[in-house]
């Protein structure tokens, strides 16, 4: 597999992973569905690849068959963050103890720098305070809400990373 095509596979179950995130809370939200067809738009998949995520977005996937096709260390973190992030979306900032950060731990435990994301997701959080607004769709800013899949687009960049390249 060249280079070009283990990054297309990795950034194509990323997706796949993420929707599968959005999932665990038994409730896709609009606002979240609305953010992922967006996402999914925006990248170049094919036609069988659009027709799968498409597919997931009704149907829940196990992240456990999904996040071990992820092959860049990158696109590791990206999935990392996004988890991270999410974990404060139900009050708990003792995110070790998430489900959802165990999976991946279990997965990608020599390939990401936990403590990193873990501190350059605290350090964003607290920079910009949006603890003190979160509830489980997300936090106000500026007098609007700004839902969890936003908040994870602006941490990503925050900390150098652009989830569409």
């Amino acid at each position: 597999m060249s280079e070009d095509e283990s990054l297309q596979q990795s950034r194509f179950y990323l997706v796949r992973s993420l929707i599968a995130i959005a999932h665990e809370d038994s409730l896709l939200h609009p606002m979240e569905r609305a953010y992922l067809k967006a996402l999914i738009n925006h990248l170049d998949f094919d036609k069988s690849q659009l027709a799968i995520l498409y597919e997931d977005l009704s149907v829940p996937r196990d992240i456990g068959l999904l996040a071990p096709k992820i092959l860049h260390d990158k696109k590791k973190m990206q999935l990392f963050f996004f988890g991270r992030i999410l974990s404060i979306k139900d009050g708990s900032y003792h995110v070790k103890e998430t489900k959802l950060l165990k999976k991946l731990d279990h997965y990608f435990k020599d390939d990401v720098d936990i403590d990193l994301v873990h501190k350059l997701t605290n350090d964003f959080l607290e920079k910009h305070d949006y603890l003190e607004s979160a509830n489980s769709d997300g936090v106000m800013e500026d007098g609007r809400l700004v839902t969890w899949f936003e908040l994870f687009d602006k941490l990503l960049l925050d900390a150098g990373f652009d989830l569409l390249r």
